[in-house]
């Protein structure tokens, strides 16, 4: 209720704690140092604390008030409840690690290639079949295409290219050769797509 807060400190009443239990020290909250330092924080991760000693996660702007003359007297704070987004990509994460264990047993990789700005991305499942190192190789055709086999590689540029002029789905098989010298026969299934303006 208003008359429970009224007359108390904010952050020992509602963010005393971080959200494992531990103590929050006021003089670390970003809050407290709006009013003094005059300076607005902007806090995207952490939690407040309800009055049956619950948490839930929040973003929050502290933005210092000022009085006539213009020192830090006190702080507005603009916060919101981000239980649902938290939940949203925890969901995200835990579905994205099952589609990376799936990949794995089934030894299925996928990736992603935007033909204007000639980008890239590789799943880990796609690294460990190319045995390339995610830390060092940049994913793009052109990188890809270092790794198909010197007599495979023609074939491969002509589906590209035929795809092109007739967007759809196609499938490959060709050889790549891993940067141990070890050959192996890969099936490529390619889907390509339109963007809003009907460029492949």
């Amino acid at each position: 209720e208003p008359q429970e807060l009224i007359g108390k400190i904010p952050h020992l009443a509602m963010h005393h704690s971080y959200p494992d239990g531990l103590n929050y020290p006021l003089e670390k909250c970003p809050i407290f140092a709006a009013i003094h330092d005059g300076m607005v924080h902007r806090i995207s991760d952490e939690v407040f604390w309800r009055r049956d000693g619950t948490c839930f996660p929040v973003e929050y702007v502290a933005t210092p008030s000022r009085d006539r003359d213009g020192k830090p007297c006190g702080a507005v704070v603009v916060y919101s409840d981000i239980t649902a987004r938290k939940h949203a990509e925890a969901t995200l994460q835990e579905n994205e690690s099952r589609l990376a264990e799936a990949q794995g047993i089934a030894h299925i990789g996928n990736w992603e290639w935007d033909v204007n700005n000639q980008s890239g991305w590789w799943s880990e499942e796609m690294y460990r079949i190319f045995g390339a190192e995610e830390d060092t190789f940049k994913p793009s055709y052109s990188s890809f295409l270092q790794f198909v086999h010197p007599e495979d590689r023609k074939a491969v540029n002509q589906m590209v290219d035929e795809k092109e002029k007739t967007p759809g789905c196609f499938d490959h098989v060709c050889r790549i050769v891993r940067p141990d010298g070890d050959t192996r026969h890969v099936e490529i299934v390619w889907q390509s797509k339109l963007n809003t303006d009907g460029r492949w």
